[in-house]
């Protein structure tokens, strides 16, 4: 089958982003298709191309707009269940909140000690791989200070822990 150079763009795009299965899912096109072309530079060179992402960024825009449409119906249908509207609402709000550039959780310190608010805010404006590397540090300061007081610990059940809601659980659910 012979496919349109917009929708080669859009498979091709999507599997980039999504991978080649989801971008088949999505699209219509054969797995092993998307993956050739995947494997052809010049391929992925042409969906690359600015006025090739911009048609795609036109093409999901309008799929959000459908969908948000849709969405809007939904919430309006007295027949849909109330669990099911509540969470298109969720998700509806909190890609609003991403696009507009609101926020999109609320965190609050109780008890904010004054003198520590320089440190306090430091901390927070830490990336990932930084706050990494402080854990590490004061958890070997920590074992550290253990040690040289001769205490050991009792190992954690990672049954016993919350989700920081006060909800017991694995910490992974």
């Amino acid at each position: 089958m012979i496919h349109s150079d917009a929708a080669r763009a859009e498979a091709l795009g999507l599997a980039l982003a999504l991978g080649a299965d989801e971008a088949a899912h999505r699209t219509g096109i054969p797995r092993r298709t998307i993956s050739r072309w995947l494997a052809d530079p010049r391929r992925v060179e042409e969906a690359s191309d600015p006025s090739t992402h911009e048609a795609i960024v036109g093409k999901l825009w309008h799929a959000v707009e459908v969908g948000t449409d849709a969405v809007l119906a939904g919430l309006q249908d007295p027949k849909a269940r109330l669990g099911d509207k509540a969470r298109a609402l969720e998700v509806v709000s909190t890609r609003h909140a991403m696009l507009t550039g609101a926020a999109t959780s609320r965190s609050e310190v109780v008890g904010r000690d004054p003198d520590n608010a320089a440190v306090d805010d430091l901390l927070a404006s830490l990336s990932w791989e930084e706050s990494a590397i402080v854990r590490r540090a004061f958890d070997d300061a920590l074992e550290r200070v253990l040690a040289a007081r001769d205490v050991t610990l009792a190992p954690v059940d990672p049954r016993r822990l919350t989700d920081g809601n006060g909800s017991e659980g694995p910490a992974d659910a």
